[in-house]
């Protein structure tokens, strides 16, 4: 019981009178004049107790729990959950040439194919992070400044199970040396050429002695101010997962792909 009660349990809805205030009971009328108010009684006045100096009430809910009695019962395993990854598209340039960091993966799923390096982020570990340590573990390559690009979470996209990917990109000076290490069986810098028609994009990569291509449909989408457009993968030319979409979406990010 607060300081000053007067016993009785003020109702939710009781207005309190503020900044702290003594008044004195008009004659003749009762000691006691609203006891549900919460305040004290006592020489011949009526003393309110500040809002700073109320009850503290917790919350409940529908079910009347607080929110420590509902955290102490949630099960999270009631609830399907997905893995997340990070993927990063490094790019630099090389005097007019556009070149993509691409790794060849060292174990299944895709075993052998040119994708971007990334993985699992850790329990507690901002996905952030997990692009940072990712990208330097499978490539050495450390310090680059990394930009959101969007996330990545169509069903399917992972043949393994539920995965949903935060995609990061970068632009670093072409000085830059790299060696696979970790996951990544190679790493390897792709020149990377587009060709663009108003319904599909054609990335063109060329490195480490491979040549291939990957095809990409346009798809209209509303946006907050005017139709965006998403990436729909018709071929992927070799690369893992929906790695041909996140550097489609990467390269319009800074710009080199029409919006």
């Amino acid at each position: 019981m607060c300081a000053g009660d007067s016993g009785f349990p003020r109702p939710p809805n009781q207005r309190i009178l503020k900044p702290f205030t003594q008044l004195q009971n008009p004659p003749g009328l009762p000691e006691k004049l609203f006891p549900q108010t919460g305040a004290a009684v006592g020489d011949g006045g009526l003393t309110f107790i500040s809002a700073k100096e109320e009850c503290p009430m917790e919350l409940r809910d529908k079910n009347g729990l607080t929110e420590a009695e509902f955290l102490s019962q949630y099960r999270p395993g009631s609830y399907n959950r997905p893995s997340v990854t990070a993927d990063i598209a490094v790019f630099r340039c090389a005097g007019p040439v556009r070149e993509l960091l691409l790794i060849r993966r060292g174990g299944h799923p895709f075993l052998g194919k040119w994708a971007l390096p990334g993985g699992f982020a850790r329990e507690g570990e901002p996905v952030s992070a997990a692009a940072a340590r990712e990208l330097e573990e499978e490539t050495h390559l450390s310090g680059a400044a990394l930009e959101p690009v969007g996330l990545f979470s169509d069903p399917g996209r992972d043949p393994r199970m539920w995965v949903m990917s935060e995609a990061y990109t970068a632009v670093i000076d072409g000085s830059a040396a790299v060696r696979a290490d970790d996951d990544a069986a190679d790493a390897v810098w792709f020149a990377v050429e587009t060709a663009e028609t108003a319904e599909a994009v054609t990335l063109r990569f060329s490195g480490g002695g491979e040549r291939f291509s990957a095809v990409l449909d346009r798809r209209a989408v509303p946006g907050v101010f005017a139709p965006r457009t998403e990436y729909v993968l018709r071929d992927s030319g070799g690369l893992a997962f929906d790695h041909a979409a996140i550097i489609a979406c990467a390269m319009r990010h800074l710009g080199w792909l029409a919006r």
